[in-house]
């Protein structure tokens, strides 16, 4: 859980310092500032280098177990908020997961729209063993996940498909380019489709049929007026990859 704080303090950190923000701002514009730049490094990164986790060690590697009460509870919230900015973004995001993503790095992963992981991944949701809960269930809130919440038990790449935790399982090692591949894919399709139908997804899954459907032909009609759906008619005519400007 250390790792997470480092982790998460220093997406924003080097999301301020390095990360271009006005031409995303323009088409994503938002009302929290952290928000902006964390949906920036996803987008436009301009990093030279990686961030980098180091294992504690000495009196530092208990940290968890010294912190009191309030220190915990704000911890935790920061981290729900950090995951919580995720889910909320408005263009779909991948997970990657190669070696382990336990406790909290699953929790990650599940904030994200579609999980990719290698083959040889270990994913568990340890927390019961520590007698907390896991966050982030949504995305897995069904009986056969209720075994790994209940047991916490290691599972690999293959079982964690099979159980829904993750979309595709690839060979050790092509994660990344698997992710890539589906980036691509995605990124040839109408941005604002892109954006209303993850909105029609996230929002319409927890509202009844009447209100779904109203929020459906909401986000339908933002899509009427745009050139991008004249192009997308024109190409189609024309029998040719259609080229959308996100308009």
């Amino acid at each position: 859980m250390a790792a997470l704080t480092v982790l998460t303090k220093s997406l924003g950190y080097h999301c301020a310092k390095r990360c271009k923000i006005s031409t995303f701002s323009q088409n994503f514009p938002s009302h929290n500032s952290r928000f902006q730049t964390l949906r920036t490094l996803i987008l436009e990164p301009s990093l030279s280098e990686s961030v980098k986790l180091n294992r504690l060690s000495d009196y530092d590697s208990a940290e968890r177990k010294k912190m009191t009460a309030a220190e915990v509870h704000s911890f935790v919230n920061y981290l729900q908020s950090t995951f919580s900015l995720i889910e909320e973004l408005q263009i779909p995001t991948i997970a990657v997961i190669e070696g382990a993503a336990l406790g909290g790095g699953l929790e990650m992963a599940l904030s994200c729209d579609l999980r990719i992981c290698g083959e040889t991944a270990l994913l568990s949701l340890p927390e019961t063993g520590l007698a907390i809960i896991p966050g982030s269930l949504a995305p897995i809130f069904n009986s056969a996940a209720k075994d790994i919440i209940f047991t916490g038990r290691r599972m690999g790449g293959r079982d964690a498909m099979s159980m829904g935790l993750v979309n595709y399982c690839v060979p050790a090692g092509e994660a990344h380019p698997k992710a890539l591949e589906i980036a691509r894919e995605i990124n040839q399709k109408g941005p604002i489709a892109i954006r209303m139908a993850k909105r029609a997804i996230n929002e319409g899954i927890d509202r009844e049929m009447v209100s779904a459907l109203d929020l459906e032909e909401e986000c339908y009609e933002q899509t009427l007026n745009t050139k991008d759906r004249l192009e997308g008619l024109a190409a189609f005519a024309e029998k040719r990859k259609p080229i959308y400007t996100g308009e």
